[in-house]
């Protein structure tokens, strides 16, 4: 797929002639699919299961773009606080000019935390500890955001980063209906159930969020990891919220 045929989702040409220039003339398989065959970019919610380098980032990336470009507020969430600097250097330099507000907080990086929490952003960059912090803070919050975009889930299995992403991500799909009576997946249940063997690669697979999330929970936090670390994984959630408590 052309990257230039992207324009049919409202993203200003030059957006997309900078995208062009860093993500080269064609859409990668994985980011094709994304778009034609789970909308991407219109308004689905995925998770979205690949190797490294395959284009799952850039598939955040541009359901944020489709999203900010609709006068939508989008929340970008990162584990490190050293990819969020990477990141907002990126997206001021695409997108302040087009009149977007980026803003970033980390544990450094505090600036723009009342920004944030009073909804005075077009575009949040936080590491997984500050996005929980500001729900703690008020809940509300959520009633601004249209999109949240959650780079490296599987870090959601860390013993050490895992909880806070786990807090966070309850607060959007808790309560829900006990797991039992919803189909899991197959390649969701081979994967929380088994590791893949050394040296073969994982599958891409793109599936929605509120299966997803069903499955995830389901499952004793133990038996959690070996689905996680199976692949990278990036989560992108469109609201209503309310969809993923039904």
């Amino acid at each position: 797929m052309k990257v230039e045929k992207l324009l049919r989702y409202g993203i200003p040409h030059s957006v997309i002639e900078s995208w062009r220039q860093t993500q080269g003339q064609n859409l990668l398989p994985l980011q094709a699919s994304a778009v034609t065959k789970h909308d991407l970019l219109n308004g689905a919610s995925l998770i979205i299961s690949a190797p490294t380098s395959s284009g799952k980032t850039f598939c955040g990336e541009m359901a944020a773009a489709a999203s900010l470009f609709k006068r939508k507020k989008v929340v970008f969430l990162v584990p490190l606080k050293a990819i969020a600097e990477e990141k907002y250097s990126d997206f001021c330099h695409k997108y302040s000019e087009l009149g977007i507000k980026v803003v970033i907080s980390t544990r450094d990086r505090q600036e723009h935390d009342r920004s944030i929490e009073r909804g005075s952003f077009d575009l949040a960059i936080m590491i997984y500890e500050k996005f929980n912090q500001l729900l703690i803070k008020n809940m509300d919050v959520l009633k601004l955001i249209s999109l949240l975009v959650v780079d490296e889930l599987q870090m959601i299995a860390d013993p050490s980063r895992g909880p806070v992403l786990e807090l966070a991500l309850m607060a959007i799909f808790m309560p829900m209906k006990p797991a039992s009576a919803e189909a899991m997946a197959p390649q969701t249940k081979t994967r929380a159930t088994h590791q893949p063997r050394r040296g073969t690669m994982p599958r891409t697979t793109a599936t929605t969020a509120t299966n997803m999330a069903r499955n995830l929970y389901s499952l004793p936090r133990k038996a959690r990891a070996p689905s996680l670390i199976a692949a990278d994984i990036s989560l992108i959630l469109s609201e209503p919220w309310s969809c993923f408590n039904t």
